[in-house]
């Protein structure tokens, strides 16, 4: 009686640890899925097209498998910039004008960890700007997903795929503006362009002189880079968002 009494215990303190697991693999899996869908902001995906090419496990949400696909397409991505853009030239200049690059934001919705998230994930051998586009997996053809999840992707790919790859509107006779940060804060890039984000600055913010220097560097790299990639780039001051206009579209 005593022996069947202990299996019984065990059973009960199994059944209570799994249910504890379940419980807290449903609460992480649920703080997951709300931290990428602020982080998505306005931007939408087709979860479904995903699922049916093997980019992930839902047909509905975002899962840990998209995500890591996302990253590793980013890198190469990245990689790809770094050689074409003159990133250094760019670093030489503002730092030559003084312009530093401590990590702080003036608007609390920053703070939240959307810009930190994408400062983190990018590679651009950058100190002051970083990637900011939107990775949709589902634009790629079910071969190209599989060579990303067997890590045989190679810059080739990224180069006849990041087009669409960066573009929410890709396959759609819709061309548009797209938002950044938060669906009020609409910005002047188009769906395809490539984005790039200046780390934000406050020591700069209420200097209008400086300001105007800053963006007259960044005007000029839009277009140098534009040249070198052949295709459009566009660098937001993130300080300098309360003067952007909203597009009439």
């Amino acid at each position: 009686m005593k022996q069947k009494s202990k299996i019984i215990s065990i059973i009960i303190k199994i059944a209570i640890a799994a249910s504890f697991i379940v419980l807290l693999i449903t609460f992480v899996n649920h703080r997951f899925i709300k931290k990428h869908e602020a982080i998505n902001g306005c931007f939408t995906f087709d979860y479904e097209q995903a699922y049916l090419k093997g980019a992930g496990s839902s047909k509905t949400q975002v899962t840990r498998e998209y995500i890591q696909l996302q990253d590793t397409y980013r890198d190469l991505l990245c990689e790809y910039l770094n050689s074409k853009l003159s990133l250094d030239l760019l670093n030489d200049e503002l730092r030559a004008n003084g312009f530093n690059t401590k990590y702080e934001f003036k608007y609390d919705h920053m703070e939240s960890g959307i810009h930190k998230y994408f400062k983190d994930k990018s590679t651009l051998d950058s100190d002051y700007v970083y990637l900011r586009n939107m990775i949709f997996l589902e634009h790629l053809s079910k071969e190209d997903i599989e060579l990303l999840k067997e890590n045989k992707a190679t810059i080739k790919m990224i180069t006849r795929t990041y087009q669409n790859v960066i573009d929410q509107y890709y396959n759609k006779e819709r061309k548009g503006y797209v938002c950044y940060l938060d669906s009020f804060t609409p910005m002047r890039t188009t769906s395809f362009d490539i984005v790039l984000f200046y780390d934000y600055n406050r020591e700069d913010e209420n200097d209008p002189e400086r300001l105007e220097l800053l963006n007259g560097i960044l005007a000029k790299y839009e277009v140098i880079f534009s040249e070198e990639l052949g295709h459009p780039v566009v660098i937001i001051n993130i300080m300098d968002l309360e003067q952007l206009e909203i597009p009439n579209i």
